[in-house]
């Protein structure tokens, strides 16, 4: 559940992310008036199982809603809410509506899992920055946007394995020096990160890795804003 909106008197909108058809806003009917036996859930960051009606339009109608995972230590830190927040927001603003992405969908899972495996009292918990950073470069090459840290974006020209860049988000990834690279503000990025990025690794630093997660915060919000920009116009 990415998001709950009060609606009316007792009803409320839920953006719900799920496996088998991608985005799918619903209306849960006097949801807030629920009790017991009869009340929907609508925890946060857990995985639910649930029961949606196709309406007349886009909107679904919610009729049932139980915790099938639940991650309790996630919802006891305030870090691992702000990320999973963030997360929920990237998912939410960039997926296309009632499109299965199941690569984004077991993107998500990953990082709550890795949020709440954070509060976990053993030393090989997960670091819920780097979770974070591989969520959102997972978000976008799940859905189109992926960034390009091998070679120039331009001229295609590959990037030599060790050695740093400038990266731009507008670009959607390495420019070199020839193309431009470091002229319009583009951040440089040590190679052994490209490196990593490039080749999917997890296993960062939290520390170092500030300035791609700067780029992929700015590439997912320029595709959210062009995506909303196509929603207004449609």
């Amino acid at each position: 559940m990415l998001r709950v909106s009060p609606f009316g008197e007792d009803d409320v909108v839920v953006s719900l992310l799920t496996e088998g058809a991608g985005l799918v806003p619903a209306l849960a009917k006097h949801a807030r008036a629920r009790r017991g036996k009869s009340a929907l859930a609508f925890e946060p960051f857990h995985t639910l199982s649930v029961e949606l009606l196709a309406g007349g339009g886009e909107l679904h109608r919610l009729t049932s809603s139980t915790i099938a995972v639940a991650r309790t230590r996630l919802l006891d830190r305030g870090e691992a809410l702000e990320r999973a927040g963030l997360a929920s927001r990237w998912a939410r603003e960039l997926s296309p509506p009632h499109t299965p992405e199941p690569e984004v969908f077991e993107a998500l899972e990953r990082l709550y899992d890795a949020l709440d495996a954070e509060g976990a009292p053993d030393a090989a918990r997960a670091d819920g920055a780097v979770a974070l950073l591989a969520f959102g470069l997972t978000l976008l090459e799940a859905l189109g946007w992926g960034l390009e840290f091998g070679r120039c974006v331009r001229c295609g020209r590959e990037r030599p394995a060790g050695r740093g860049a400038f990266v731009s988000a507008a670009a959607s990834g390495v420019l070199c020096s020839a193309c431009g690279g470091g002229a319009a503000g583009e951040l440089p990025i040590e190679g052994a990160l490209l490196d990593r990025a490039l080749a999917g690794a997890t296993e960062l630093d939290a520390a170092a890795i500030a300035p791609l997660m700067r780029v992929v915060e700015e590439a997912i919000a320029r595709q959210a804003h062009a995506v909303g920009a196509r929603k207004g116009r449609a």
